[in-house]
C-alpha cells in the first residue's frame, strides 16, 4: 500500500523500513526534515490513516 501511495505521489517506493516509516509520517503532512523527526503521535495517527487507506482498498479490489 506504501508504494502505491508513493507512485501517485510521485515518491521514490520504500526499500528500508525508514523508507516506510518516513513515508507513513507523509500522510499527515510531516516535511520530512532531517533534523525534524517525525513524534509518536504523528506516526501513531498516520498509521491509523494507513490502515483506513489499506481497507478501503481491499474492499475495492474485491467489490469493484
Amino acid at each position: 500500500m506504501l508504494d502505491t501511495v508513493a507512485r501517485s505521489r510521485k515518491l521514490s517506493p520504500t526499500k528500508t523500513l525508514g523508507d516506510a516509516v518516513g513515508l507513513t509520517a507523509r500522510l499527515g503532512g510531516w516535511l520530512g526534515r532531517p533534523p525534524d523527526p517525525p513524534g509518536a503521535q504523528v506516526l501513531g495517527t498516520d498509521t491509523l490513516r494507513l490502515v483506513a487507506m489499506t481497507f478501503a482498498f481491499e474492499l475495492r479490489n474485491e467489490y469493484g
